[in-house]
């Protein structure tokens, strides 16, 4: 089953230990459905999971695509998973460049590095795209949590729980 997960999958788990991969667009509802569960999940699990996000900011979402770039600029400065829980808790209409600028503000990002890490961002939400489309990523939320494929928000914490316990 490994082996028919995507490159990506397969590169982020290569480091070992509970790895979540999780494909998003912040502003998507039910990527942020997902999250919520998730993020409890993680919190119940008794070791440490690394969450390697993948950007797929879909065209319908006026603003996902800047809160995709706001959330590589902060994981830039070491600052992803506490800009990834600001960017799905912030209401949709708020990830716009300024309201992203200031989300990344109150969560310790320096502006001036976040400001010149645009460019560099906008690639890599170029490139996830690229790379999740490739992979045969259909449907908002997808996760990965070993060699399970979740797609959709209908998993339960205690499904995720017992996947990230495997």
């Amino acid at each position: 089953a490994a082996a028919e997960l995507p490159a990506f999958v397969r590169a982020a788990q290569a480091a070992g230990g509970p790895t979540v991969v999780e494909v998003v667009d912040f502003e998507c509802p039910h990527c942020r459905r997902m999250q919520a569960r998730l993020a409890a999940a993680i919190a119940r699990t008794p070791r440490p999971v690394r969450v390697v996000r993948k950007m797929w900011p879909l065209a319908m979402h006026q603003h996902a695509r800047e809160a995709a770039v706001a959330y590589c600029c902060a994981e830039a400065q070491g600052k992803g998973e506490a800009m990834a829980e600001a960017l799905f808790a912030a209401a949709p209409d708020e990830l716009t460049a300024d309201g992203c600028a200031r989300i990344a503000a109150r969560i310790g990002c320096d502006p001036a590095r976040y400001q010149a890490d645009r460019a560099a961002a906008e690639a890599r939400v170029a490139a996830d795209t690229a790379e999740v489309r490739a992979a045969g990523v259909r449907a908002l939320p997808t996760v990965f949590i070993g060699d399970t494929r979740l797609v959709g928000a209908g998993a339960s914490e205690d499904d995720l729980v017992a996947l990230l316990a495997r």
